[in-house]
């Protein structure tokens, strides 16, 4: 074999080495068994918006009694960290008044964080129940503020609730997106502890809720497994009424 033949084969070679190359290093590459840094999905986490309007009785560190109004309203995240625990925060912005004193003032930043319990249910027998009984636990703190002219209000909620909830499944077919899919209903006692301070005319007073036991109870509409409507309400010598939209990424 001559001289210029075999430059011609060891060229071939070569140039079908370097070809390959970069499959090769793509079969290492993909072929990596595991990831340093991994990333789920959102079956864990829930979203929704939500508004309220509430009236609650407080009196000062003076003993002047007045009546509280707020409106607010809120994004919240949630997250399941156990199947029966979930956690969750919002932010969002609240107005408030003195009833018969002041107006409502400017939307300030307003948040909360809490959780969610489910200690115990009790569900309906059969391959396919259609309804289901629980006892949970929820609870939170909430921070809110506003200001209107020279009066400012911010005050703390601190409050839980024990609901019972009866949940009724309606029959629906698989493939149908119209058929509603299940409703459930609570009710259980509630407490609620205001903490609060206003600011009027370079004066400050802190004042407090007058009655912190209550009653909560609600209805939520699932339109879908994840996807519902709710509404509710506390009493405190004064009703709360909450309502909004929310959804289960699982």
């Amino acid at each position: 074999m001559g001289y210029t033949m075999k430059m011609k084969i060891w060229a071939v070679v070569a140039a079908g080495f370097f070809t390959m190359m970069p499959a090769l290093k793509a079969a290492i590459l993909t072929g990596t068994p595991e990831a340093l840094l991994t990333s789920g999905g959102l079956d864990r986490f829930s979203a929704g918006l939500f508004y309220q309007q509430l009236r609650r009785p407080i009196e000062t560190e003076t003993g002047f009694e007045m009546e509280l109004q707020a409106r607010t309203y809120e994004a919240v995240l949630g997250l399941d960290i156990m199947p029966w625990l979930t956690l969750y925060g919002s932010a969002g912005g609240s107005d408030a008044r003195f009833r018969n004193i002041s107006d409502y003032g400017q939307d300030r930043f307003s948040w909360a964080a809490g959780f969610n319990m489910n200690i115990w249910q009790w569900t309906g027998y059969g391959d396919m129940p259609v309804w289901r009984l629980n006892f949970k636990t929820r609870a939170d703190v909430a921070r809110y503020e506003t200001e209107t002219g020279n009066l400012e209000i911010k005050w703390t909620d601190y409050s839980v609730a024990f609901p019972v909830g009866y949940e009724v499944v309606f029959a629906r077919s698989p493939e149908s997106i119209t058929e509603l899919d299940h409703l459930e209903i609570f009710l259980g006692p509630a407490l609620s502890y205001i903490d609060g301070r206003y600011q009027q005319g370079g004066q400050s007073y802190d004042f407090e809720e007058q009655n912190s036991f209550g009653v909560m109870g609600g209805v939520s509409l699932f339109i879908t497994k994840t996807l519902f409507v709710g509404a509710s309400a506390s009493y405190f010598d004064r009703f709360l009424i909450r309502g909004g939209v929310g959804y289960s990424f699982e």
